[in-house]
């Protein structure tokens, strides 16, 4: 009966379909700033008090594991809600690498061109100076820091954010709604990176980027 086969196919669809739909990535959302934000701030007032050593093993262990919070709690979430099968699919979904090429250009280019006009227009005449007087060690180091973000940045966090809770704003929003939802969540979680040497532009600049 074409009906029922309907139904079968939209069940196994999507993890987020079913039983996604009460999973509520909020609670991401909520274990992801848990667990960066603790590790980031209990790092900051124990390397400022004194009490934590910042080339010691909590700083190190945090350093790894904060920046994955976003990956964590969707493992978390998933494995809770969905178990081996969801996350059999999270998987498959960062291992798909047959996309539109115009996506590749983009990532590799568009962005970093985006992060550029960012610094630009927040650092005005002094960082154009800058760009232009070190343009070609940005050259030389620009294709291996793009790489290393896009490997180990994008494992750390596109999982969570837009591996598991973009779909699940795409349910229930509008495409530019629910883009410009995750990705508020997203850029503000990145603020207690502003503790850790970064001034007011640039943490400005992180969490612009991000949104």
């Amino acid at each position: 009966h074409p009906p029922a086969r309907g139904r079968s196919r939209n069940r196994r669809g999507h993890w987020l379909s079913a039983r996604g739909r009460s999973s509520r990535p909020p609670r991401l959302a909520l274990i992801a700033y848990a667990i960066f934000w603790t590790l980031a701030i209990v790092a900051f007032i124990g390397i400022e008090a004194g009490t934590i050593d910042p080339d010691g093993a909590f700083v190190g262990i945090a350093t790894t594991v904060a920046p994955a919070a976003p990956l964590f709690a969707a493992l978390i979430v998933l494995s809770i809600t969905h178990g081996r099968a969801g996350l059999t699919r999270l998987w498959r979904s960062m291992v798909q690498w047959r996309v539109d090429p115009r996506w590749y250009v983009f990532v590799f280019i568009g962005i970093p061109l985006v992060m550029t006009a960012a610094v630009l227009i927040l650092t005005g005449a002094a960082g154009l100076a800058a760009l232009v007087a070190n343009a070609d060690v940005v050259l030389a180091q620009l294709p291996l820091a793009i790489l290393s973000i896009a490997v180990f940045t994008g494992i750390a966090e596109e999982p969570g954010w837009r591996g598991y809770a973009q779909p699940w704003a795409n349910r229930r929003y509008s495409p530019l709604i629910a883009a410009l939802i995750v990705s508020t969540i997203w850029a503000v979680w990145h603020l207690p990176n502003a503790l850790f040497n970064e001034t007011a532009v640039s943490a400005a600049i992180h969490v612009i980027v991000t949104a």
